[in-house]
Protein backbone atom coordinates (compact mmCIF):
# COMPACT_ATOMS: atom_id res chain seq x y z
CA UNK A 1 0.00 0.00 0.00
CA UNK A 2 1.84 3.28 -0.54
CA UNK A 3 2.59 5.71 2.34
CA UNK A 4 2.02 2.19 4.34
CA UNK A 5 4.73 3.66 6.00
CA UNK A 6 3.98 7.19 6.90
CA UNK A 7 6.60 8.50 5.13
CA UNK A 8 6.53 10.53 1.87
CA UNK A 9 9.84 9.49 0.97
CA UNK A 10 8.33 6.30 0.48
CA UNK A 11 5.79 8.06 -2.08
CA UNK A 12 9.14 9.94 -3.67
CA UNK A 13 10.60 6.62 -3.87
CA UNK A 14 8.42 4.93 -5.92
CA UNK A 15 7.90 7.88 -8.46
CA UNK A 16 11.75 7.70 -9.21
CA UNK A 17 12.01 3.92 -9.29
CA UNK A 18 9.06 4.40 -11.83
CA UNK A 19 11.16 7.12 -13.81
CA UNK A 20 13.98 4.82 -13.81
CA UNK A 21 11.76 1.92 -15.18
CA UNK A 22 10.15 4.41 -18.16
CA UNK A 23 13.89 5.41 -18.99
CA UNK A 24 12.94 8.92 -17.93
CA UNK A 25 15.37 11.18 -17.49
CA UNK A 26 15.40 13.32 -14.61
CA UNK A 27 17.21 16.92 -14.57
CA UNK A 28 17.98 18.72 -11.37
CA UNK A 29 19.29 22.38 -10.98
CA UNK A 30 17.06 23.44 -14.11
CA UNK A 31 15.15 26.39 -13.87
CA UNK A 32 12.11 26.74 -16.17
CA UNK A 33 12.25 30.51 -17.16
CA UNK A 34 9.43 30.35 -19.86
CA UNK A 35 7.85 27.92 -22.65
CA UNK A 36 7.40 29.13 -26.12
CA UNK A 37 6.23 27.41 -29.06
CA UNK A 38 6.79 27.19 -32.96
CA UNK A 39 4.14 25.14 -35.04
CA UNK A 40 4.20 21.85 -33.11
CA UNK A 41 6.95 21.89 -31.55
CA UNK A 42 7.69 23.32 -27.27
CA UNK A 43 10.85 24.66 -26.47
CA UNK A 44 11.56 24.82 -23.10
CA UNK A 45 13.98 27.85 -22.00
CA UNK A 46 15.53 27.33 -18.44
CA UNK A 47 18.56 28.58 -16.52
CA UNK A 48 21.01 25.39 -18.26
CA UNK A 49 19.63 25.55 -21.62
CA UNK A 50 16.66 24.49 -24.08
CA UNK A 51 14.66 21.42 -24.54
CA UNK A 52 11.78 20.74 -27.30
CA UNK A 53 9.21 18.51 -27.29
CA UNK A 54 5.67 17.75 -28.92
CA UNK A 55 4.09 16.87 -25.68
CA UNK A 56 4.58 19.60 -22.73
CA UNK A 57 2.92 18.79 -19.15
CA UNK A 58 2.63 21.46 -16.44
CA UNK A 59 3.12 19.92 -13.38
CA UNK A 60 4.73 22.72 -11.25
CA UNK A 61 2.67 22.83 -8.70
CA UNK A 62 1.72 26.28 -6.67
CA UNK A 63 3.34 29.37 -5.35
CA UNK A 64 2.19 28.90 -1.85
CA UNK A 65 5.28 27.08 -0.51
CA UNK A 66 8.48 29.49 -1.44
CA UNK A 67 10.54 27.98 1.02
CA UNK A 68 10.82 24.85 -1.13
CA UNK A 69 11.11 26.67 -4.42
CA UNK A 70 7.84 27.14 -5.38
CA UNK A 71 6.92 29.51 -7.75
CA UNK A 72 4.16 30.77 -10.28
CA UNK A 73 5.80 29.85 -13.20
CA UNK A 74 3.19 27.03 -14.45
CA UNK A 75 0.88 29.73 -13.97
CA UNK A 76 2.36 31.80 -15.92
CA UNK A 77 3.02 29.20 -18.76
CA UNK A 78 -0.73 28.66 -18.92
CA UNK A 79 -2.01 31.98 -19.68
CA UNK A 80 0.64 32.83 -21.53
CA UNK A 81 -0.78 29.86 -24.08
CA UNK A 82 -4.30 31.45 -23.20
CA UNK A 83 -5.86 29.09 -20.44
CA UNK A 84 -8.34 30.24 -18.40
CA UNK A 85 -6.73 30.86 -15.00
CA UNK A 86 -8.72 31.21 -11.68
CA UNK A 87 -7.72 33.89 -8.82
CA UNK A 88 -6.25 31.94 -6.13
CA UNK A 89 -6.68 31.95 -2.65
CA UNK A 90 -4.26 30.50 1.12
CA UNK A 91 -5.15 27.74 1.89
CA UNK A 92 -4.70 25.30 4.62
CA UNK A 93 -3.47 28.57 7.16
CA UNK A 94 -4.79 30.13 9.79
CA UNK A 95 -7.02 32.79 10.29
CA UNK A 96 -6.46 36.50 11.49
CA UNK A 97 -10.32 37.55 13.55
CA UNK A 98 -11.23 41.04 14.61
CA UNK A 99 -11.75 39.39 18.18
CA UNK A 100 -8.62 39.74 20.20
CA UNK A 101 -8.16 36.25 21.10
CA UNK A 102 -4.40 36.66 22.50
CA UNK A 103 -5.31 35.19 25.61
CA UNK A 104 -5.88 32.29 24.76
CA UNK A 105 -3.05 31.83 22.75
CA UNK A 106 -1.39 28.42 22.32
CA UNK A 107 -4.56 26.32 23.58
CA UNK A 108 -6.94 24.39 22.04
CA UNK A 109 -10.28 22.60 22.12
CA UNK A 110 -12.38 20.14 19.79
CA UNK A 111 -15.09 22.64 18.21
CA UNK A 112 -17.73 22.59 15.78
CA UNK A 113 -16.92 25.24 13.38
CA UNK A 114 -19.24 27.08 10.82
CA UNK A 115 -18.51 29.17 7.73
CA UNK A 116 -20.87 32.33 6.71
CA UNK A 117 -20.87 34.53 4.38
CA UNK A 118 -23.62 37.26 5.03
CA UNK A 119 -25.21 34.82 7.94
CA UNK A 120 -25.65 31.94 5.37
CA UNK A 121 -23.87 28.88 6.52
CA UNK A 122 -21.74 27.58 3.50
CA UNK A 123 -19.23 25.14 4.87
CA UNK A 124 -19.07 22.91 8.59
CA UNK A 125 -16.10 21.25 10.20
CA UNK A 126 -15.32 19.46 13.50
CA UNK A 127 -12.42 18.85 14.84
CA UNK A 128 -9.12 20.53 16.74
CA UNK A 129 -9.38 23.97 17.16
CA UNK A 130 -5.75 26.02 17.97
CA UNK A 131 -6.10 30.02 19.54
CA UNK A 132 -3.18 31.67 18.18
CA UNK A 133 -1.95 35.66 18.80
CA UNK A 134 -3.81 36.72 16.06
CA UNK A 135 -6.88 34.31 15.71
CA UNK A 136 -7.74 30.82 15.16
CA UNK A 137 -5.94 28.13 13.61
CA UNK A 138 -5.55 24.22 13.52
CA UNK A 139 -7.19 21.38 10.90
CA UNK A 140 -10.66 22.43 11.19
CA UNK A 141 -9.41 26.01 10.29
CA UNK A 142 -7.50 24.72 7.53
CA UNK A 143 -10.00 23.39 5.65
CA UNK A 144 -12.55 26.17 6.38
CA UNK A 145 -10.04 28.63 4.43
CA UNK A 146 -9.62 25.52 1.34
CA UNK A 147 -13.52 25.92 1.31
CA UNK A 148 -13.30 29.59 2.06
CA UNK A 149 -11.09 29.96 -1.11
CA UNK A 150 -14.02 27.73 -3.28
CA UNK A 151 -16.45 29.35 -2.19
CA UNK A 152 -14.71 32.86 -3.21
CA UNK A 153 -13.89 31.08 -6.63
CA UNK A 154 -17.20 30.05 -7.53
CA UNK A 155 -19.45 33.23 -6.93
CA UNK A 156 -16.13 35.40 -8.63
CA UNK A 157 -15.73 37.04 -5.60
CA UNK A 158 -12.78 39.29 -4.31
CA UNK A 159 -11.63 39.17 -1.08
CA UNK A 160 -14.16 40.91 1.21
CA UNK A 161 -13.40 38.78 4.50
CA UNK A 162 -15.51 41.10 6.61
CA UNK A 163 -18.53 39.18 4.89
CA UNK A 164 -17.36 36.02 6.22
CA UNK A 165 -17.94 34.88 10.18
CA UNK A 166 -17.49 31.84 12.08
CA UNK A 167 -19.40 30.16 14.15
CA UNK A 168 -17.93 28.31 17.03
CA UNK A 169 -19.47 25.51 19.16
CA UNK A 170 -17.80 24.47 21.87
CA UNK A 171 -18.32 21.59 24.46
CA UNK A 172 -17.94 22.92 27.81
CA UNK A 173 -18.09 19.72 29.55
CA UNK A 174 -15.00 18.66 27.55
CA UNK A 175 -12.69 22.11 27.16
CA UNK A 176 -10.81 23.50 29.59
CA UNK A 177 -11.63 26.43 32.13
CA UNK A 178 -10.03 29.43 30.86
CA UNK A 179 -11.56 28.77 27.30
CA UNK A 180 -14.85 27.85 28.73
CA UNK A 181 -15.18 31.05 30.56
CA UNK A 182 -13.57 33.23 27.99
CA UNK A 183 -16.45 31.99 25.41
CA UNK A 184 -19.27 32.18 28.10
CA UNK A 185 -20.25 28.76 27.26
CA UNK A 186 -22.69 28.43 30.67
CA UNK A 187 -25.05 30.38 28.33
CA UNK A 188 -23.44 30.67 24.81
CA UNK A 189 -23.94 27.96 22.12
CA UNK A 190 -22.36 29.25 19.70
CA UNK A 191 -20.00 31.94 19.35
CA UNK A 192 -19.54 34.39 16.55
CA UNK A 193 -16.05 35.17 15.16
CA UNK A 194 -15.33 38.25 12.61
CA UNK A 195 -12.57 37.60 10.06
CA UNK A 196 -10.14 40.08 9.12
CA UNK A 197 -8.28 38.17 7.11
CA UNK A 198 -6.30 35.47 5.94
CA UNK A 199 -2.53 34.71 7.10
CA UNK A 200 0.13 35.50 4.91
CA UNK A 201 0.67 33.38 1.92
CA UNK A 202 3.98 32.40 2.75
CA UNK A 203 2.21 30.34 5.58
CA UNK A 204 -0.28 28.76 3.20
CA UNK A 205 0.28 25.44 2.11
CA UNK A 206 -1.67 25.33 -0.56
CA UNK A 207 -3.53 27.73 -2.86
CA UNK A 208 -7.13 27.32 -4.25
Amino acid sequence: MLLKSGKSKELVDFLIKQAHTNNTQILTNHEVLSVSKAGEIFTIHTSNGEFQTKKLVLATGGKSYPQAGATDIGRQIASAFGHTISPIHPGLCGLETKENLSSLTGNSCSATINLYHNNKLIHQEKGPLLFTHRGVSGPTIFNTTVALGNYLNQKKSNNEYSQFTLGITIDKNTTIKKIADFFHLSTVSENILHIHDIRPRTEAKVTV
